[in-house]
């Protein structure tokens, strides 16, 4: 993409690299991915990626012009339900097609973990921001406050309960 506007998500850091397939059907019942978008509608290569994805179909939800953000993550872990995990994909993303997948199984085998997040490489940049899993029920049980970190805000109360994330 030759705006550098959009990222291409490369899921990333040790446990969370990896590019083989497998998995096909595996988790769609506990996973849903959510695209976020404010003002402009998601990318074509956005919903396509997500389309994409190992380990489908998923549920997908596109929540839009919702603010504050708080508001908008907290609509995000709302509507995913029944899902106990949800994919947060910003609408300027293209995951690779085994980044849902990869995320959920990192995610799975740490009960631990409210949140597992991968690295995100802007095209002619380098290492941008991340794409994320949530466990549902830690985040819904505290809410996104309306704050200006969000979810800085929810990782330090979150983790008074002893819950972590994986990076």
């Amino acid at each position: 993409m030759g705006s550098g506007l959009s990222r291409s998500a490369s899921v990333a850091r040790g446990v969370l690299r990896e590019s083989r397939k497998g998995g096909e059907g595996e988790v769609q019942d506990d996973v849903t991915v959510v695209i976020l978008s404010a003002i402009e509608p998601p990318l074509p290569e956005c919903l396509a990626a997500v389309e994409a994805q190992e380990g489908g179909p998923y549920r997908v939800v596109h929540i839009k012009d919702c603010f504050p953000m708080s508001r908008a993550f907290n609509e995000m872990i709302r509507q995913s339900a029944p899902s106990k995990c949800v994919v947060q994909v910003d609408s300027d993303v293209v995951l690779q097609p085994w980044a849902a997948r990869r995320l959920h199984e990192a995610i799975s085998t740490a009960w631990w973990c409210y949140a597992a997040f991968g690295q995100l490489f802007e095209d002619g940049f380098g290492p941008g921001g991340s794409v994320r899993i949530w466990r549902r029920w830690p985040v819904r049980l505290l809410g996104f406050r309306d704050v200006r970190c969000v979810d800085r805000d929810m990782h330090n109360r979150i983790s008074l309960l002893g819950m972590r994330r994986l990076e």
